[in-house]
């Protein structure tokens, strides 16, 4: 595993500026990585679950199309391809670290869920596409 990833594993789930929900966990992947793509559509991050169940799972989906370019095979991922995958109907977002491996928060997401590196047994099952930055190699 880069050794940068490793300061992204147990970051609190949440919604306040202390805590992190999957959209903020790419973020900072990418900008770890000095990737310019910060998942920002120019409107204001929501400040509950529910505001990000009710609008910005939709938006982090428009932005991810408009800008990466879409993997439907999981044997295709390549190191930093955003991971989209579905969990009893909730959709969930994490990176691909290589090896199967993808990092994303602790499903179910809920008070006291951290981040954490899942093996591609536990996510291959609920996967539905992932995205990689568009006209990049990401190594």
């Amino acid at each position: 595993m880069n050794e940068k990833i490793y300061g992204l594993i147990g970051l609190q789930y949440g919604f306040s500026k202390d805590k992190n929900h999957c959209v903020d966990l790419c973020r900072k992947f990418y900008a770890l990585h000095d990737w310019k793509e910060d998942f920002r559509d120019g409107k204001d991050d929501p400040e509950t679950l529910e505001e990000f169940n009710k609008h910005h799972k939709l938006r982090l989906l428009r932005y991810l199309l408009k800008n990466f370019d879409k993997v439907r095979d999981t044997y295709a991922l390549e190191y930093g391809d955003v991971v989209i995958f579905d969990v009893l109907g909730d959709l969930h977002c994490g990176v691909f670290i290589g090896n199967g491996d993808i990092i994303a928060m602790e499903v179910p997401c809920g008070e006291g869920s951290r981040s954490a590196v899942y093996k591609y047994k536990f996510w291959k099952q609920a996967f539905l596409c992932a995205f990689r930055r568009r006209g990049v190699t990401n190594d």
